[in-house]
Protein backbone atom coordinates (compact mmCIF):
# COMPACT_ATOMS: atom_id res chain seq x y z
CA UNK A 1 0.00 0.00 0.00
CA UNK A 2 1.38 3.52 -1.50
CA UNK A 3 1.83 6.21 1.05
CA UNK A 4 -0.66 8.30 -0.32
CA UNK A 5 -3.67 5.13 -0.26
CA UNK A 6 -2.34 4.63 3.06
CA UNK A 7 -3.23 8.46 4.44
CA UNK A 8 -6.26 8.24 2.74
CA UNK A 9 -7.11 5.39 4.43
CA UNK A 10 -6.48 6.81 7.48
CA UNK A 11 -8.34 9.95 6.80
CA UNK A 12 -11.84 7.87 6.09
CA UNK A 13 -11.48 5.57 8.39
CA UNK A 14 -9.72 7.45 11.53
CA UNK A 15 -12.17 10.43 11.13
CA UNK A 16 -15.81 8.47 10.92
CA UNK A 17 -14.73 5.05 12.87
CA UNK A 18 -11.80 4.83 14.60
CA UNK A 19 -11.98 8.43 16.30
CA UNK A 20 -15.34 7.41 17.78
CA UNK A 21 -13.98 3.89 18.63
CA UNK A 22 -10.39 5.45 19.73
CA UNK A 23 -12.45 7.77 22.73
CA UNK A 24 -14.90 4.54 23.71
CA UNK A 25 -11.68 2.76 24.32
CA UNK A 26 -9.73 5.54 26.12
CA UNK A 27 -12.69 5.85 28.40
CA UNK A 28 -13.05 2.51 29.28
CA UNK A 29 -9.31 1.86 29.65
CA UNK A 30 -9.80 4.44 32.87
CA UNK A 31 -12.40 2.77 34.59
CA UNK A 32 -11.32 -0.52 34.13
CA UNK A 33 -8.39 0.92 35.54
CA UNK A 34 -9.91 2.36 38.45
CA UNK A 35 -12.28 -0.07 38.90
CA UNK A 36 -9.41 -2.96 39.28
CA UNK A 37 -7.19 -0.81 41.59
CA UNK A 38 -9.41 0.50 43.69
CA UNK A 39 -10.34 -1.48 46.44
CA UNK A 40 -14.20 -2.64 46.98
CA UNK A 41 -16.22 -1.59 49.80
CA UNK A 42 -16.50 -4.93 51.29
CA UNK A 43 -12.26 -5.65 51.31
CA UNK A 44 -11.67 -1.85 53.00
CA UNK A 45 -11.85 -1.45 57.14
CA UNK A 46 -14.73 0.01 58.02
CA UNK A 47 -15.86 1.43 62.10
CA UNK A 48 -19.01 1.04 63.69
CA UNK A 49 -21.17 4.43 63.69
CA UNK A 50 -21.30 5.93 67.31
CA UNK A 51 -23.42 7.75 67.67
CA UNK A 52 -25.50 7.62 64.78
CA UNK A 53 -26.36 11.19 63.83
CA UNK A 54 -30.07 12.04 62.87
CA UNK A 55 -30.88 11.52 58.99
CA UNK A 56 -33.95 12.81 57.61
CA UNK A 57 -35.38 11.02 54.12
CA UNK A 58 -37.05 13.25 51.95
CA UNK A 59 -39.71 11.16 49.44
CA UNK A 60 -41.69 12.88 47.04
CA UNK A 61 -44.72 11.33 45.75
CA UNK A 62 -46.69 11.65 42.98
CA UNK A 63 -49.82 8.91 42.53
CA UNK A 64 -47.45 5.87 43.98
CA UNK A 65 -50.30 4.31 45.30
CA UNK A 66 -48.57 1.15 43.62
CA UNK A 67 -45.12 1.57 44.96
CA UNK A 68 -45.57 3.77 48.04
CA UNK A 69 -45.63 0.45 50.22
CA UNK A 70 -42.72 -1.15 49.18
CA UNK A 71 -40.55 2.28 49.47
CA UNK A 72 -41.66 2.91 52.71
CA UNK A 73 -40.91 -0.81 53.91
CA UNK A 74 -37.60 -0.92 52.31
CA UNK A 75 -36.73 2.66 55.06
CA UNK A 76 -38.09 0.75 57.66
CA UNK A 77 -36.29 -2.07 57.24
CA UNK A 78 -32.85 -0.40 57.86
CA UNK A 79 -30.42 -1.86 60.16
CA UNK A 80 -30.07 1.96 61.33
CA UNK A 81 -31.62 2.49 63.96
CA UNK A 82 -35.26 4.13 63.67
CA UNK A 83 -34.78 6.33 66.47
CA UNK A 84 -32.63 8.28 64.36
CA UNK A 85 -34.52 8.06 60.92
CA UNK A 86 -36.71 10.68 59.95
CA UNK A 87 -39.05 10.23 56.98
CA UNK A 88 -40.86 12.99 55.19
CA UNK A 89 -43.48 11.91 52.62
CA UNK A 90 -44.09 15.05 50.11
CA UNK A 91 -47.45 14.78 48.70
CA UNK A 92 -47.68 17.20 44.92
CA UNK A 93 -50.82 16.42 43.74
CA UNK A 94 -51.48 12.47 43.61
CA UNK A 95 -55.17 11.69 42.63
CA UNK A 96 -54.79 8.30 43.86
CA UNK A 97 -54.67 6.31 47.03
CA UNK A 98 -51.32 7.53 48.13
CA UNK A 99 -52.19 8.94 51.64
CA UNK A 100 -54.30 5.84 52.65
CA UNK A 101 -50.92 3.96 51.95
CA UNK A 102 -48.77 5.87 53.96
CA UNK A 103 -51.66 6.13 57.01
CA UNK A 104 -51.44 2.39 56.45
CA UNK A 105 -47.42 2.10 56.63
CA UNK A 106 -47.16 4.78 59.69
CA UNK A 107 -49.52 2.20 61.50
CA UNK A 108 -47.50 -0.56 60.81
CA UNK A 109 -44.06 0.90 61.28
CA UNK A 110 -44.82 2.94 64.31
CA UNK A 111 -41.05 2.88 65.25
CA UNK A 112 -40.08 4.93 62.41
CA UNK A 113 -41.11 8.87 62.91
CA UNK A 114 -42.84 9.18 59.42
CA UNK A 115 -44.65 12.80 58.20
CA UNK A 116 -46.63 13.40 55.63
CA UNK A 117 -46.76 17.70 53.68
CA UNK A 118 -49.29 18.07 51.25
CA UNK A 119 -48.24 21.07 48.56
CA UNK A 120 -50.85 22.90 45.88
CA UNK A 121 -49.59 22.41 42.53
CA UNK A 122 -47.01 19.61 40.50
CA UNK A 123 -43.46 19.63 40.32
CA UNK A 124 -40.94 17.31 42.08
CA UNK A 125 -38.74 20.00 42.43
CA UNK A 126 -41.10 21.61 44.78
CA UNK A 127 -41.76 18.54 46.38
CA UNK A 128 -37.82 17.65 47.05
CA UNK A 129 -37.45 21.55 48.47
CA UNK A 130 -40.24 21.69 50.78
CA UNK A 131 -39.16 17.78 52.50
CA UNK A 132 -35.70 19.32 52.67
CA UNK A 133 -37.20 22.55 54.66
CA UNK A 134 -39.10 20.35 57.00
CA UNK A 135 -35.88 18.17 57.59
CA UNK A 136 -33.83 18.52 60.32
CA UNK A 137 -31.62 15.66 60.00
CA UNK A 138 -27.47 15.98 59.90
CA UNK A 139 -27.43 14.45 56.87
CA UNK A 140 -30.31 14.70 54.16
CA UNK A 141 -31.33 11.93 51.61
CA UNK A 142 -33.43 11.68 48.93
CA UNK A 143 -35.79 8.84 47.97
CA UNK A 144 -37.69 8.09 44.54
CA UNK A 145 -41.48 6.63 45.97
CA UNK A 146 -40.76 3.91 43.19
CA UNK A 147 -37.29 2.63 45.07
CA UNK A 148 -36.36 0.10 47.69
CA UNK A 149 -33.43 0.56 49.32
CA UNK A 150 -31.10 -2.59 50.57
CA UNK A 151 -30.89 -2.91 54.46
CA UNK A 152 -27.90 -1.27 54.66
CA UNK A 153 -28.35 1.45 52.72
CA UNK A 154 -28.93 3.97 55.01
CA UNK A 155 -25.88 2.78 57.66
CA UNK A 156 -23.35 2.79 54.52
CA UNK A 157 -24.39 6.47 53.41
CA UNK A 158 -24.22 7.75 56.62
CA UNK A 159 -21.06 6.10 57.36
CA UNK A 160 -19.24 7.29 54.27
CA UNK A 161 -19.95 10.85 55.40
CA UNK A 162 -18.90 10.28 58.69
CA UNK A 163 -15.59 8.61 57.68
CA UNK A 164 -14.44 11.93 55.00
CA UNK A 165 -14.73 14.98 56.12
CA UNK A 166 -14.37 16.14 53.07
CA UNK A 167 -17.51 14.27 50.93
CA UNK A 168 -20.40 16.39 51.31
CA UNK A 169 -23.00 15.07 48.53
CA UNK A 170 -23.03 11.54 47.14
CA UNK A 171 -24.76 9.44 44.53
CA UNK A 172 -26.38 5.90 45.89
CA UNK A 173 -25.16 2.95 44.46
CA UNK A 174 -28.48 2.46 41.44
CA UNK A 175 -29.47 -1.09 40.84
CA UNK A 176 -32.18 -2.55 38.82
CA UNK A 177 -34.38 -4.66 40.67
CA UNK A 178 -34.77 -8.19 39.50
CA UNK A 179 -38.39 -8.65 39.15
CA UNK A 180 -40.40 -11.78 36.55
CA UNK A 181 -42.04 -9.68 33.44
CA UNK A 182 -45.79 -9.57 33.48
CA UNK A 183 -47.55 -12.33 32.39
CA UNK A 184 -48.11 -12.83 29.09
CA UNK A 185 -44.84 -10.29 28.11
CA UNK A 186 -42.87 -10.96 25.10
CA UNK A 187 -39.53 -12.57 25.48
CA UNK A 188 -38.00 -9.47 24.66
CA UNK A 189 -38.81 -7.87 27.15
CA UNK A 190 -36.67 -9.77 29.91
CA UNK A 191 -33.82 -9.69 27.34
CA UNK A 192 -34.40 -5.62 27.39
CA UNK A 193 -34.43 -6.13 31.50
CA UNK A 194 -31.24 -8.18 31.66
CA UNK A 195 -29.36 -5.06 29.43
CA UNK A 196 -30.69 -2.85 31.56
CA UNK A 197 -29.61 -4.64 34.37
CA UNK A 198 -26.18 -4.78 33.56
CA UNK A 199 -25.99 -1.37 31.91
CA UNK A 200 -26.92 0.23 35.47
CA UNK A 201 -24.35 -2.20 37.05
CA UNK A 202 -21.48 -1.66 34.87
CA UNK A 203 -22.40 2.30 34.98
CA UNK A 204 -22.53 2.78 39.01
CA UNK A 205 -20.01 0.01 39.92
CA UNK A 206 -17.13 0.93 37.32
CA UNK A 207 -18.13 4.34 36.01
CA UNK A 208 -19.06 6.49 39.55
CA UNK A 209 -16.19 4.59 41.04
CA UNK A 210 -13.83 6.21 38.91
CA UNK A 211 -15.65 9.38 38.82
CA UNK A 212 -16.06 9.60 42.64
CA UNK A 213 -11.75 8.51 42.91
CA UNK A 214 -11.38 11.42 40.59
CA UNK A 215 -14.28 14.19 41.85
CA UNK A 216 -15.93 14.07 38.60
CA UNK A 217 -19.63 12.83 39.48
CA UNK A 218 -21.63 14.51 36.47
CA UNK A 219 -25.02 13.93 38.50
CA UNK A 220 -26.18 12.90 41.99
CA UNK A 221 -28.67 10.32 41.40
CA UNK A 222 -32.57 11.48 41.22
CA UNK A 223 -33.55 8.14 42.63
CA UNK A 224 -31.07 8.10 45.66
CA UNK A 225 -28.76 10.60 46.73
CA UNK A 226 -27.11 12.04 49.96
CA UNK A 227 -25.94 15.70 51.26
CA UNK A 228 -24.98 17.26 54.43
CA UNK A 229 -27.76 19.59 55.62
CA UNK A 230 -24.79 22.58 55.69
CA UNK A 231 -24.19 22.37 51.93
CA UNK A 232 -27.47 22.50 50.85
CA UNK A 233 -28.06 25.58 52.70
CA UNK A 234 -25.76 27.35 50.22
CA UNK A 235 -27.78 26.55 47.39
CA UNK A 236 -31.06 27.64 45.80
CA UNK A 237 -32.09 23.48 46.05
CA UNK A 238 -33.81 22.18 43.10
CA UNK A 239 -35.60 24.20 40.71
CA UNK A 240 -38.10 24.00 37.44
CA UNK A 241 -35.31 25.24 34.69
CA UNK A 242 -34.29 21.70 33.48
CA UNK A 243 -36.07 18.30 33.33
CA UNK A 244 -32.73 16.98 34.75
CA UNK A 245 -33.16 18.88 38.09
CA UNK A 246 -30.76 16.35 40.09
CA UNK A 247 -28.51 17.53 36.71
CA UNK A 248 -28.81 20.54 38.01
CA UNK A 249 -28.32 20.96 41.34
CA UNK A 250 -25.30 18.63 41.27
CA UNK A 251 -23.67 21.67 39.22
CA UNK A 252 -24.94 24.15 41.33
CA UNK A 253 -23.17 22.09 44.23
CA UNK A 254 -20.21 22.51 42.30
CA UNK A 255 -20.03 26.05 42.03
CA UNK A 256 -20.15 26.56 45.71
CA UNK A 257 -17.89 23.68 47.10
CA UNK A 258 -14.92 24.88 49.46
CA UNK A 259 -11.61 23.72 49.07
CA UNK A 260 -11.32 19.97 50.09
CA UNK A 261 -14.80 19.16 49.78
CA UNK A 262 -15.88 17.00 47.08
CA UNK A 263 -18.82 15.14 45.55
CA UNK A 264 -18.63 10.82 45.50
CA UNK A 265 -20.10 7.85 44.99
CA UNK A 266 -20.72 5.25 47.89
CA UNK A 267 -19.98 1.69 46.82
CA UNK A 268 -22.72 -0.09 49.18
CA UNK A 269 -24.92 2.06 50.32
CA UNK A 270 -27.63 0.19 47.38
CA UNK A 271 -31.20 1.21 45.98
CA UNK A 272 -33.24 -0.53 43.83
CA UNK A 273 -35.33 1.01 40.77
CA UNK A 274 -37.70 -0.79 38.93
CA UNK A 275 -37.16 -2.08 35.22
CA UNK A 276 -38.53 -0.81 32.60
CA UNK A 277 -41.63 -2.12 30.99
CA UNK A 278 -41.74 -0.95 27.48
CA UNK A 279 -39.27 0.23 25.05
CA UNK A 280 -41.25 3.42 24.79
CA UNK A 281 -40.98 3.61 28.73
CA UNK A 282 -37.09 3.72 27.83
CA UNK A 283 -36.95 5.80 24.96
CA UNK A 284 -38.93 9.28 27.68
CA UNK A 285 -36.43 8.38 30.28
CA UNK A 286 -33.30 8.36 28.22
CA UNK A 287 -34.94 11.34 25.82
CA UNK A 288 -35.20 13.27 28.79
CA UNK A 289 -32.00 12.20 30.23
CA UNK A 290 -29.96 13.76 27.29
CA UNK A 291 -32.04 16.82 27.33
CA UNK A 292 -31.07 17.69 30.96
CA UNK A 293 -27.45 17.22 29.98
CA UNK A 294 -27.92 19.99 26.97
CA UNK A 295 -29.79 21.93 29.19
CA UNK A 296 -27.80 21.90 32.45
CA UNK A 297 -24.81 22.51 30.24
CA UNK A 298 -26.04 26.06 28.75
CA UNK A 299 -26.69 26.66 32.37
CA UNK A 300 -23.36 26.53 33.08
CA UNK A 301 -20.84 27.78 30.38
CA UNK A 302 -18.29 28.54 32.45
CA UNK A 303 -17.53 24.53 33.15
CA UNK A 304 -16.72 24.53 29.07
CA UNK A 305 -13.74 26.64 29.16
CA UNK A 306 -11.70 25.15 32.67
CA UNK A 307 -8.67 24.70 30.21
CA UNK A 308 -7.08 21.81 29.02
CA UNK A 309 -6.12 19.95 31.95
CA UNK A 310 -9.57 20.75 33.91
CA UNK A 311 -11.30 19.51 31.16
CA UNK A 312 -9.54 15.76 31.81
CA UNK A 313 -11.14 16.10 35.16
CA UNK A 314 -14.49 17.52 34.96
CA UNK A 315 -16.10 19.55 32.51
CA UNK A 316 -19.39 19.26 30.23
CA UNK A 317 -16.95 19.66 27.24
CA UNK A 318 -15.65 16.32 27.87
CA UNK A 319 -19.55 15.16 28.54
CA UNK A 320 -20.54 16.61 25.21
CA UNK A 321 -17.47 15.57 22.92
CA UNK A 322 -18.22 12.11 24.33
CA UNK A 323 -22.21 12.19 23.81
CA UNK A 324 -23.19 14.95 21.41
CA UNK A 325 -20.37 16.11 19.18
CA UNK A 326 -19.35 12.30 18.37
CA UNK A 327 -23.16 11.25 17.76
CA UNK A 328 -22.52 12.41 14.57
CA UNK A 329 -19.79 10.95 12.76
CA UNK A 330 -21.79 7.93 14.59
CA UNK A 331 -24.65 8.55 12.78
CA UNK A 332 -22.92 9.08 9.47
CA UNK A 333 -20.80 5.48 9.45
CA UNK A 334 -24.21 4.20 11.48
CA UNK A 335 -25.83 4.33 7.92
CA UNK A 336 -22.91 4.99 5.24
CA UNK A 337 -21.00 1.80 6.23
CA UNK A 338 -23.41 -0.76 5.10
CA UNK A 339 -23.48 1.20 1.55
CA UNK A 340 -19.81 1.54 0.88
CA UNK A 341 -19.58 -1.35 -1.38
CA UNK A 342 -21.53 0.23 -3.79
CA UNK A 343 -19.02 2.88 -4.14
CA UNK A 344 -16.38 0.59 -4.95
CA UNK A 345 -15.37 -0.59 -1.39
CA UNK A 346 -15.10 -4.58 -1.23
CA UNK A 347 -17.83 -6.36 0.56
CA UNK A 348 -15.94 -8.50 2.68
CA UNK A 349 -14.15 -5.28 3.83
CA UNK A 350 -17.36 -3.10 5.22
CA UNK A 351 -18.01 -7.26 6.66
CA UNK A 352 -14.96 -7.01 8.34
CA UNK A 353 -14.99 -3.59 9.57
CA UNK A 354 -19.09 -4.05 10.98
CA UNK A 355 -17.51 -7.39 12.88
CA UNK A 356 -14.43 -5.45 14.28
CA UNK A 357 -16.43 -2.61 15.58
CA UNK A 358 -18.99 -5.14 17.22
CA UNK A 359 -16.34 -7.52 18.47
CA UNK A 360 -14.48 -4.57 19.97
CA UNK A 361 -17.26 -3.03 22.00
CA UNK A 362 -18.53 -6.39 22.72
CA UNK A 363 -15.03 -7.25 24.44
CA UNK A 364 -15.00 -3.89 26.75
CA UNK A 365 -18.92 -4.58 27.67
CA UNK A 366 -17.10 -8.14 28.87
CA UNK A 367 -14.22 -6.53 30.54
CA UNK A 368 -16.87 -3.94 32.62
CA UNK A 369 -19.19 -7.33 33.41
CA UNK A 370 -15.83 -8.81 35.41
CA UNK A 371 -14.96 -5.78 36.79
CA UNK A 372 -18.54 -5.73 38.57
CA UNK A 373 -18.33 -9.42 39.16
CA UNK A 374 -14.71 -8.94 41.12
CA UNK A 375 -16.15 -5.90 43.00
CA UNK A 376 -18.88 -7.90 44.68
CA UNK A 377 -18.55 -9.92 47.69
CA UNK A 378 -18.07 -13.49 47.11
CA UNK A 379 -21.48 -14.29 48.82
CA UNK A 380 -23.12 -11.09 47.19
CA UNK A 381 -26.37 -12.75 45.39
CA UNK A 382 -25.65 -10.00 42.60
CA UNK A 383 -23.19 -12.72 41.37
CA UNK A 384 -25.62 -15.08 40.98
CA UNK A 385 -27.88 -12.51 38.64
CA UNK A 386 -24.53 -11.86 36.84
CA UNK A 387 -23.97 -15.40 35.99
CA UNK A 388 -27.58 -15.91 34.70
CA UNK A 389 -27.51 -12.42 32.18
CA UNK A 390 -24.43 -13.38 30.82
CA UNK A 391 -26.42 -15.20 27.54
CA UNK A 392 -27.53 -11.79 26.81
CA UNK A 393 -24.14 -10.05 26.98
CA UNK A 394 -23.79 -10.36 23.32
CA UNK A 395 -26.50 -8.47 22.91
CA UNK A 396 -25.38 -5.04 25.11
CA UNK A 397 -23.45 -3.49 21.77
CA UNK A 398 -26.06 -3.36 20.00
CA UNK A 399 -28.58 -2.51 23.47
CA UNK A 400 -25.89 0.27 23.75
CA UNK A 401 -26.36 1.95 20.28
CA UNK A 402 -30.03 1.36 20.57
CA UNK A 403 -29.69 4.24 23.69
CA UNK A 404 -27.58 6.03 21.54
CA UNK A 405 -30.53 6.68 18.64
CA UNK A 406 -32.57 7.60 22.11
CA UNK A 407 -29.81 9.83 23.54
CA UNK A 408 -29.78 11.61 19.84
CA UNK A 409 -33.42 12.07 19.77
CA UNK A 410 -33.19 14.22 22.97
CA UNK A 411 -30.61 16.21 20.68
CA UNK A 412 -33.16 17.52 18.67
CA UNK A 413 -36.04 17.01 21.54
CA UNK A 414 -33.77 20.21 23.22
CA UNK A 415 -34.11 22.63 20.19
CA UNK A 416 -37.81 21.19 19.15
CA UNK A 417 -39.64 20.70 22.04
CA UNK A 418 -41.30 21.94 25.17
CA UNK A 419 -38.64 20.35 28.25
CA UNK A 420 -41.30 17.61 29.80
CA UNK A 421 -40.88 14.59 31.83
CA UNK A 422 -42.88 12.48 29.79
CA UNK A 423 -41.87 11.87 25.94
CA UNK A 424 -43.77 9.96 23.72
CA UNK A 425 -41.91 7.57 21.73
CA UNK A 426 -41.67 7.09 18.19
CA UNK A 427 -42.89 3.81 17.94
CA UNK A 428 -46.29 5.02 19.59
CA UNK A 429 -46.26 8.00 17.35
CA UNK A 430 -46.21 5.73 14.27
CA UNK A 431 -49.25 3.46 15.72
CA UNK A 432 -51.37 6.53 16.32
CA UNK A 433 -50.74 7.75 12.87
CA UNK A 434 -51.05 4.40 11.32
CA UNK A 435 -54.39 4.13 13.52
CA UNK A 436 -55.57 7.99 12.45
CA UNK A 437 -54.94 6.84 8.74
CA UNK A 438 -56.79 3.90 9.12
CA UNK A 439 -59.84 5.17 10.32
CA UNK A 440 -60.02 7.99 7.60
CA UNK A 441 -59.90 5.52 5.12
CA UNK A 442 -62.82 3.74 6.38
CA UNK A 443 -64.67 7.46 6.70
CA UNK A 444 -63.78 7.74 2.90
CA UNK A 445 -65.21 4.61 2.14
CA UNK A 446 -68.18 4.36 3.94
CA UNK A 447 -69.33 7.25 2.00
CA UNK A 448 -69.64 5.55 -1.12
CA UNK A 449 -73.19 2.99 -1.48
CA UNK A 450 -72.30 -0.51 -1.64
CA UNK A 451 -72.62 -2.21 -4.98
CA UNK A 452 -76.51 -2.82 -5.68
CA UNK A 453 -77.90 -0.10 -3.79
CA UNK A 454 -79.58 2.81 -3.98
CA UNK A 455 -78.51 6.50 -2.81
CA UNK A 456 -81.85 7.38 -0.86
CA UNK A 457 -83.60 10.07 -2.69
CA UNK A 458 -82.99 13.82 -1.75
CA UNK A 459 -86.00 14.69 0.97
CA UNK A 460 -86.38 11.06 1.58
Amino acid sequence: MTCTALWNFFLFWGVWLLIPMLLDGLTAAAYLWAAFTIPPRHRRPCGELQPYPLASIVVPVLNAERTLKRCLASVAGQDYPLSRLELICVDNGSTDDSFRVFTEAQQAFSGLRMGWVTLKGRGKWRALNAGIHQAIGTYILNLDADVDLAPSAVREMVRAFEEDAGLVAATGDVRVEEVPPPAGAARWLSVLRACEALEYLTAFMVGRVFQSKYDAIYTLAGAFSAFRRDLLLRTFLYDSSTVSEDTKLTFDIRTRLNKGERIGFVEGAVAYVEPTNSLSELFSQRVRWQRGQIEVASLHPHYHTDGFLGSLRFSTARMLVSDHTLAFPRLTWTFLLPFLFLVGYPLPLVGSALASFYVCYAFIDTLFVAAVYWRLAPHDSLRRRIRHDLPVLPLLPLYRQLLYWFRLSGMFYSLTEPGTWAVESPLAQTRRAFRQTVARLRSFITRFPAPGTRRPAAGA
